[in-house]
């Protein structure tokens, strides 16, 4: 095999090529800092890096929404906070209404500072955030979830819906950053059964119990029957007979007072209705308790009582979003951990070892000068310099 002088000239010009090439990547990576720039430097890294900065991307978003999750419920928080104390207040002036000193003129202004607390509390109830969404409206952000009326009765209405909004917080995640309003304050003042005013139902007795404390104090015990019933155990007497005798019940035996009943008006008259047979026909000379609507003290027992059972509901909506708020402090760690894992590992792969980095540019230097030289003294051979 014969080697011209010509495969010499090519074989130091790919030489001089291939070290220009390995000392521009050199160069590349010293100014960027980083190993690779391109695919090709390392076709398995930048896939890896790839797949990294997807997960990055991704975990900065959840980080994202952490801090947004965070700031709605520690609004939330703040506002259920503030309800709360406007609840314990309301109960303060109902036990305060309970003072049998107390005149007309004294209930009529614990009755405004009673209004006034509520409308403070329907306003809390109407709150809105940053974005002027409103918080306890569900996913009805736009309206207001609740209105008031104080005449000619007080009367309030959820008008928002029972779903809540929410954010994911992780891949596997969702967290709710809104209570509905009708879980938290409840869904009225209306009652079931309006002969039974203080028979409250569960998830309404916040403002059931309202509203029924503004009727009593509008009313006043004046206004209201005063005596509940007699002695337990004595006879039920018809002292409009002469001599009196007592009434009997529907078996035909001497009807007594039991558990309150039967009740007796102002006037010391029992409240009583005729007996039904099995057919639901009256029984002439039988009778049974016909309860008079509750007196004073007995509505603002069920009313206080109503107040304890709302504000332990709105307690427990309280806790539900803590519980939420601490969990998402929790993903918003593990996302910062996961950041400095994702970034760590980016940079193992990324990162360009500087010392290295010299020491192979000086090698590709002396090799460059090597082989340039060598190319010199080839490209001189010619036989006609030895004729």
């Amino acid at each position: 095999m014969r080697i011209s002088s010509n495969t010499q000239f090519i074989a130091s010009t790919y030489s001089i090529q291939s070290n220009q090439y390995r000392l521009a990547r050199l160069n590349e990576q010293l100014s960027s800092l980083q190993r690779i720039n391109r695919p090709s430097d390392d076709p398995v890294a930048s896939a890896q890096l790839i797949n990294l900065d997807q997960s990055i991307s991704r975990n900065d978003q959840m980080m994202a929404n952490s801090k947004t999750i965070e700031s709605s419920l520690a609004l939330s928080e703040e506002y259920l906070f503030r309800a709360g104390e406007i609840i314990q207040n309301i109960q303060s002036l109902a036990v305060q209404a309970g003072n049998a000193s107390l005149k007309d003129e004294d209930r009529a202004y614990i009755r405004t500072q009673i209004q006034e607390q509520t409308k403070a509390l329907v306003g809390i109830a109407n709150s809105t955030d940053g974005q002027g969404k409103y918080v306890f409206g569900g996913t009805r952000s736009q309206t207001p979830p609740f209105s008031l009326e104080l005449e000619p009765e007080m009367k309030i209405e959820y008008h928002g819906d029972w779903g809540r909004q929410e954010i994911q917080a992780s891949s596997t995640r969702d967290i709710a950053v809104t209570e509905p309003g009708g879980l938290v304050f409840g869904g009225g003042s209306s009652v079931a059964d309006p002969n039974n005013p203080d028979a409250f139902s569960d998830g309404n007795k916040l403002w059931q119990s309202l509203a029924r404390l503004d009727k009593i104090l509008a009313d006043g015990p004046s206004g209201m029957n005063s005596v509940a019933g007699g002695p337990e155990g004595e006879q039920v007497m018809d002292n409009t007979a002469t001599p009196p005798v007592p009434f009997l019940d529907k078996d035909g035996n001497p009807m007594v007072f039991k558990d309150g009943l039967p009740h007796v008006d102002n006037n010391g008259v029992p409240h009583l209705k005729p007996a039904l047979d099995a057919a639901g026909n009256p029984v002439a000379g039988r009778w049974e308790a016909d309860p008079l609507p509750p007196t004073y003290d007995e509505s603002l027992a069920a009313s206080i009582s109503g107040l304890k059972d709302g504000h332990e509901q709105l307690l427990r909506s309280h806790t539900a979003v803590g519980a939420r708020r601490a969990e998402v402090e929790q993903l918003a760690k593990t996302g910062e951990g996961l950041d400095v894992q994702y970034k760590a590992a980016v940079g193992q792969l990324q990162d360009l070892d500087y010392a290295q980095a010299v020491s192979d540019l000086n090698m590709a230097l002396l090799a460059m000068d090597t082989t340039q030289k060598t190319y010199k003294l080839v490209s001189e051979l010619n036989l006609f310099r030895y004729l």
